[in-house]
């Protein structure tokens, strides 16, 4: 039941995406002097800014914006904008020298939002469903630039709580985070009150899960119940 719920939600999800925005569209062209601004929707998410030198064809720069006010409808309480940040580099210039590279930046795009927008979906799913997950958000590493996700969950019959980090930095490499024992998680001390033989258990629960997709959607179900079927 609980497997045909989750791909019932996440196949909607991209209805809805697909039905709505649509995934990429082209939004406006602006032309200036020798230039054309052609202006790219990907689901009202990002837009994307292409700048055309009509003399010097082989000068095209590619510029992304946030929809920082859609991201945080569409994904309350995760920091998503951190990670949309992290994976697009949001405002800085990018140049491509021939159309060819332009298609194939735009195919990147649309694939890395894909990729982050099923992991974000995920999240959202898991903090609908699971109440014991008192926290789930991105988080940039100041000192490493890594992007983290952090979760942290709570058991309502003992109170202890058990916080970690998980590595999602490959995420603005189209890298979906499919196999659990490879996943970087690091234990934040300051936010666990479970005891160390329960912090292990937990460990190696998450090893042993399947890989593949919604990977992190059963990571949280599965350290969900895990803590709450601790004793009080």
């Amino acid at each position: 039941m609980r497997s045909a719920e989750e791909q019932s939600y996440m196949r909607n999800q991209c209805r809805v995406i697909h039905r709505q925005e649509g995934l990429p569209e082209l939004m406006d062209v602006i032309k200036r002097d020798n230039k054309h601004d052609v202006i790219v929707n990907y689901c009202n998410l990002l837009f994307q800014r292409i700048v055309l030198n009509t003399i010097n064809i082989s000068s095209i720069f590619v510029n992304n914006s946030l929809n920082g006010a859609k991201i945080r409808q569409a994904f309350p309480d995760l920091d998503a904008l951190v990670a949309f940040n992290y994976v697009f580099k949001a405002e800085e210039n990018q140049s491509v020298s021939d159309f060819q590279l332009l298609q194939k930046k735009t195919m990147e795009t649309s694939l890395l939002l894909g990729n982050l927008v099923d992991v974000l979906d995920e999240i959202k799913f898991a903090k609908m469903k699971l109440l014991n997950l008192t926290s789930a958000a991105f988080v940039l590493e100041s000192k490493t630039c890594q992007l983290l996700l952090y979760l942290c969950f709570m058991s309502f019959n003992s109170g202890k709580r058990i916080g970690f980090t998980i590595d999602m930095t490959d995420l603005n490499r189209c890298v979906y985070p499919s196999e659990p024992s490879e996943l970087l998680i690091k234990l934040c001390q300051a936010e666990t009150t479970l005891s160390q033989p329960s912090i292990e258990e937990t460990m190696v629960s998450i090893r042993n899960l399947q890989p593949g997709r919604t990977v992190i959607l059963r990571l949280c179900r599965m350290v969900s119940q895990l803590i709450q079927s601790l004793p009080c």
